[in-house]
């Protein structure tokens, strides 16, 4: 159906500039894709508070231990929901379940019962 309409998708482009007048994106390569009309979806970062804090990665993302959910870097921080980089859904029912997983990884480094 796209091509009948003659709809082109163009993925894994690095838009570095939209020239709107003339009606085409240009890619960080100089590629230049004309459009007529233009869907973008940007690229999802974290929270700014992971740059100031310094311990985000380019994309403002704590590097985490799927595992542990332990950072990378600091042995006395957990992560969790979209301030991690695991890759995983940044919905909050996904914090929710790292939570439960979490709260086990404590109960066995306090050699408690939770």
């Amino acid at each position: 159906m796209l091509h009948e309409k003659g709809i082109q998708i163009q993925s894994d482009f690095a838009i570095e500039q939209v020239d709107n007048e003339n009606k085409k994106i240009i890619d960080y390569g100089g590629k230049e894709v004309p459009f007529d009309i233009l869907v973008t979806v940007p690229t999802n970062k974290g929270d700014e508070l992971m740059e100031r804090s310094g311990m985000g990665d380019d994309l403002n993302y704590v590097p985490t231990h799927k595992a542990t959910l332990q950072s990378k870097e600091y042995t006395n921080v957990f992560v969790l929901g979209d301030a991690s980089n695991i890759p995983a859904s940044k919905a909050g029912s996904v914090a929710h379940f790292e939570a439960e997983i979490l709260l086990k990884i404590f109960s066995v480094i306090l050699k408690v019962n939770l």
